[in-house]
């Protein structure tokens, strides 16, 4: 597929470039020829009527006549630029068509290219050196005897004419013969590419299917597994094939396991329904001896029944004395109340007379100092009376 980009790119930015210059050159050859061949005729006719009407009054018409000529020489050399920059480009393209040339074929194919452009660049380079030959001579107006260096201009014009046909024919038979050369490669690649996807496609088939059957295929045989044991009929020392080593395995293992579990567990359930059958037994045993015990018990629990009558009568009268007893206890409890209650209030009294008696004393042991001073101040009173007296 790259190989057939790599053509075409060629084509689209070398042949195709390339073939256009060529063509170009061909169109601008030809306008230059013709401009040229209006410059000999003005200039021709110019020279034969300047001859024959030699001194008589033509100013005006030779004034037109040399504007046309004029016109016609000056397109003739524009012409000449452009086709000299054509050939400069076509020159560039084919050396970078050498360059990136993909086969031998091609590089050979655009040496050759570059050896007729530059060939054809030399001959239109003499070919527009004898133009300005003729041109230096019209300006002279000597014209009329340059007969042999046109015919040598005109028979170049012809070369340079066939030669560059001759290069534009061979580009399109290159650019065309590379056009059937990458679509013949293209519907190859698009036979191969078709081959290929039909390949993948069946062998993409043949994946799913050996994919699906070995997925599916364990799984079918833990859904059987799973019917027989639902059914009752499974045999659960079947173990599945644990051998591939993906996600289809691991279940495979995890059920295996799940089973032996299950296996494990019935097994258990099996040895204990044993035991259980065998504890029945003993417990029916055990049953009717508890029967006959019962039968013997019933007989005792009548008179068992006349005794608790009895007793159940003292109870009621132990019952009617306590009831007494509490009567009188709650008589006690509330002369024992009102006894605490005078108490706290004789209590209460106390601490009051306390508090008065502690005052009366407080008073009496002032009123006895001040009785004691007023004792000391008579006596003293006495004492000094008696030293008047």
């Amino acid at each position: 597929m790259s190989s057939i980009g790599e053509e075409i790119k060629g084509i689209a930015e070398v042949d195709l470039p390339l073939l256009n210059t060529v063509n170009k050159i061909t169109i601008e050859q030809l306008e230059q020829s013709v401009w040229f061949e209006r410059v000999l005729r003005l200039s021709e006719k110019e020279a034969l009527g300047a001859a024959a009407q030699h001194g008589s009054d033509r100013g005006g018409e030779k004034h037109d006549s040399q504007e046309k000529l004029q016109h016609a020489k000056t397109e003739f050399v524009e012409l000449s630029g452009q086709i000299e920059k054509a050939l400069i480009s076509g020159l560039e393209l084919a050396n970078q068509a050498i360059a990136d040339a993909s086969t031998p074929e091609a590089e050979e194919e655009f040496v050759h290219v570059l050896e007729m452009l530059t060939a054809i660049q030399q001959q239109h380079g003499e070919y527009e050196h004898h133009v300005d030959q003729i041109f230096s001579s019209i300006d002279g107006g000597k014209i009329l005897e340059q007969g042999q260096l046109i015919e040598q201009v005109e028979e170049e014009e012809q070369h340079l004419e066939q030669e560059v046909e001759a290069l534009e024919e061979e580009l399109a038979k290159f650019t065309q013969q590379a056009a059937l050369t990458a679509e013949h490669d293209e519907q190859a690649a698009f036979k191969g590419l078709v081959t290929i996807v039909l390949v993948s496609v069946v062998a993409g088939l043949l994946l799913a299917m050996f994919v699906g059957r070995s997925i599916v295929q364990p799984i079918h045989n833990m859904l059987h597994m799973l019917n027989d044991i639902a059914e009752g009929e499974g045999d659960l020392t079947v173990r599945l094939n644990t051998t591939n080593k993906d996600e289809t395995g691991q279940l495979a293992a995890a059920f295996n396991t799940f089973i032996e579990k299950l296996q494990n567990m019935i097994q258990e359930i099996g040895e204990n329904t044993k035991a259980l059958a065998s504890v029945s037994t003993e417990l029916y045993t055990v049953s009717n001896q508890m029967s006959a015990s019962a039968e013997q018990t019933d007989g005792k629990s009548t008179s068992v029944s006349s005794s608790s009558e009895e007793m159940s009568n003292n109870l009621n009268s132990i019952a009617a004395a306590m009831e007494q007893a509490t009567t009188n206890v709650n008589m006690i409890a509330s002369a024992a109340e009102e006894m605490t209650a005078t108490m706290q209030e004789i209590a209460r009294n106390s601490t009051k007379a306390r508090e008065v008696t502690s005052g009366a004393v407080s008073q009496s042991s002032m009123t006895l100092e001040k009785f004691n001073e007023l004792s000391t101040m008579a006596k003293e009173i006495t004492q000094v009376t008696e030293v008047i007296t």
